[in-house]
């Protein structure tokens, strides 16, 4: 589990993302918590938006209204534009700090967490199917034999839909029985 430290007192807890796929519900659901805690909710959905500086003219900062802005009207939009940054900064090293180098790579030039946050849900959501399919396929063809261990063959056809259900598959349980059925021997 990689530690995601903000401040000197408070750290979030946030699982390092699978290459495969296989903790996905439970990253993407612990990355939403951990941003809407920091309040960085609408720059993972991108709907976050930047404030502006005021014009310049002539060397002065001008309002809307074509009226010079007060030093504290200055300061008020300068603090906002610095507290996007902050939260816009913080978001993408959230999503950069638990993700592989190798998915690192693919968002480390995106503009903004948004577009990171798409881009690390496309390629999981993409691997996640590829890897769900070849498990259930796995899980289909497992056969005990004989003189095999029942219990070991049953751990690890657990372990495979505990699998499956962490990447957001559903096998439902009549479903996971007629597996488990037809992978034992016949003299069960």
């Amino acid at each position: 589990m990689s530690t995601v430290t903000i401040g000197s007192s408070q750290s979030l807890q946030i699982p390092a993302l699978a290459d495969d796929g296989s903790n996905w519900v439970d990253y993407q659901t612990k990355v939403q918590v951990a941003m809407g805690s920091k309040g960085l909710t609408r720059h993972l959905e991108g709907t976050a938006i930047k404030p502006s500086p005021y014009p310049i003219t002539g060397g002065v900062a001008m309002l809307p209204s074509g009226n010079p802005a007060s030093d504290d009207q200055i300061d008020a939009r300068e603090t906002k534009i610095e507290e996007y940054s902050k939260k816009e900064y913080l978001a993408q090293y959230i999503i950069i700090n638990s993700i592989s180098a190798w998915l690192g790579t693919s968002v480390k030039e995106k503009p903004n967490a948004h577009k990171m946050w798409e881009t690390v849900k496309a390629d999981t959501s993409m691997k996640t199917q590829i890897h769900q399919i070849d498990m259930l396929k796995t899980m289909h063809q497992k056969r005990c034999g004989e003189n095999d261990n029942i219990r070991t063959h049953l751990e690890e056809l657990v372990a495979l839909w505990n699998r499956l259900i962490g990447m957001g598959a559903t096998v439902d349980e009549p479903q996971f029985h007629t597996i488990i059925l037809s992978s034992l021997p016949e003299s069960y």
